[in-house]
């Protein structure tokens, strides 16, 4: 079981150290930050496999995208640009 853990917790390091080097380094940002934005992305990831899970087993909850993109799928509408006139 150990060896079927070492490659992904191998990434999960290298990951880690690339996270921090690049914001400590390249962003400038401080500890509080780059551990702030460590746990933000963890937690998106979460959302985001759990919305996938719940899509392989659940068929009654629907996709819930932007309104506006809802709206202009379900009325027939098509996207317009800001500046464009129709």
């Amino acid at each position: 079981m150990v060896i079927l853990s070492a490659v992904p917790l191998a990434f999960f390091v290298f990951k880690l150290a690339k996270m921090f080097y690049l914001y400590r380094n390249r962003v400038k940002a401080t500890l509080t930050q780059t551990l702030a934005s460590a746990l933000a992305g963890l937690s998106l990831s979460h959302t985001i496999a759990k919305a996938i899970l719940y899509g392989f087993v659940t068929k009654n909850l629907p996709f819930s995208g932007p309104r506006k993109w809802w709206r202009a799928r379900y009325s027939g509408t098509r996207f317009s640009l800001p500046g464009k006139k129709d």
